[in-house]
């Protein structure tokens, strides 16, 4: 049984979803047991969610704690995730002890993110640099750059650090 959390963390327009889809697929084709909780699709289904840092390191506490109840069944569960706070990143990995838990950096431009966002017709809040200052940190497992690598390229990084 290949079970694991993959947290991918990086800014809006990074490549956390490509990479979701594209990984989620290839783990269906080889018949492992995966759960995605994919950042914007989690949060439609909260009420009364706001954009401020409370609300978001609770979202983050939501999905985590989603992550571990699938990969307690046996699942492979990819988490995609801002989390642009350090001490959020900390606690997801804390909260996991024990746990098989990695955590993807995707490291991308603002600039890239932001024309993203924009051909994807996705939130352009982006563009006020001010509401995502990500924290960057040496914790993480994997970084990929995604403003140099395409979605196959940074698969390809993502499957043999997976080993799948």
């Amino acid at each position: 049984m290949f079970r694991t959390i993959l947290w991918l963390t990086g800014l809006p327009g990074s490549g956390k979803t490509s990479l979701l889809k594209k990984l989620s697929f290839n783990l269906k084709k080889k018949k492992i047991k995966k759960k995605t909780i994919d950042g914007d699709q989690f949060r439609k289904k909260i009420t009364n969610f706001e954009y401020d840092n409370n609300t978001r390191e609770n979202i983050g506490l939501l999905k985590i704690k989603e992550a571990v109840k699938f990969y307690d069944k046996g699942y492979f569960v990819i988490v995609t995730g801002v989390a642009y706070k350090k001490k959020w990143r900390k606690g997801l990995r804390k909260f996991c002890k024990q746990r098989d838990y990695k955590e993807v950096y995707l490291k991308s431009s603002i600039a890239k993110c932001i024309k993203r966002n924009i051909s994807q017709k996705k939130n352009k809040d982006l563009i006020n640099k001010n509401n995502y200052k990500y924290e960057e940190y040496r914790e993480y497992d994997l970084k990929i750059n995604t403003s140099c690598l395409d979605l196959h390229k940074s698969y390809i990084k993502l499957q043999k650090f997976l080993k799948i």
